[in-house]
């Protein structure tokens, strides 16, 4: 068996708020940047979901503009936008562990 194994270090940009999916169980949203090395003005922008411990840990001590690490891995969701016939596919990472990576958003 195999599966994708994703490690990114960036900035949070948004934290939804936890939701309970079942009873004990949490789901969290997030979006984090990540620079081009080329360009690093043009950031690139992640979906992250969350489960469980994780989500609880993301909910209790991350907010946006925070520097972290999340390790998970890439899935795809399918959904159909209103409107519209045709399909789309989106990548997220459902992380597995997230931690603080202890970079600073540089000030000019």
């Amino acid at each position: 068996m195999s599966y994708s194994k994703v490690i990114l270090e960036g900035f949070v940009g948004t934290v939804d708020e936890i939701k309970e999916y079942s009873e004990g169980k949490f789901l969290i949203n997030l979006t984090m940047a990540t620079q081009n090395r080329k360009n690093k003005e043009d950031p690139h922008w992640h979906q992250l979901v969350a489960f469980g411990k994780a989500a609880e840990f993301i909910s209790k001590n991350i907010k946006k503009g925070d520097s972290i690490v999340a390790d998970g891995e890439l899935v795809y969701e399918k959904f159909t936008p209103k409107g519209t016939d045709n399909e789309v596919k989106v990548a997220k990472i459902a992380v597995d562990s997230v931690q603080w990576s202890g970079r600073k958003v540089k000030s000019e």
